[in-house]
């Protein structure tokens, strides 16, 4: 499992690499932001082409558009095997919302087992 703990000068921020089987999963915890979103997207970037990603966001309370464009790119790098979990209501669903305007642009999903399970159907 590997851990970031958040800094005394930046917002609150974890995340977490959990295993379901083949999938990789990421539990991204607090806020991602300008400050920590290039953490976010180091980890992210270690993944081998070919892996089956699940994001949950279920503990996220805060994302900008730097996270966004994290999760766009490596979306688009691993040829859309991502599947982002638990979009919360408030400022993340709101940023999802407006700044995709249309469903499919990331493949979002209420649950982290909705989301695994896509994976098989």
């Amino acid at each position: 499992m590997n851990l970031i703990p958040a800094t005394a000068t930046a917002p609150p921020f974890a995340l977490r690499r959990e295993a379901e089987g083949d999938v990789a999963v990421f539990v991204v915890g607090g806020e991602v932001d300008l400050v920590n979103a290039p953490a976010l997207q180091k980890e992210l970037g270690s993944i081998t082409p070919g892996t089956s990603v699940v994001i949950d966001l279920c503990e996220t309370s805060f994302m900008d558009s730097s996270g966004l464009c994290v999760l766009l790119a490596v979306t688009r790098a691993l040829d859309e095997r991502v599947h982002i979990a638990c979009v919360p209501d408030g400022p993340v669903r709101r940023l999802f919302e407006v700044a995709l305007g249309s469903p499919g642009v990331l493949k979002l999903f209420a649950t982290r087992q909705e989301a695994l399970g896509a994976f098989q159907a």
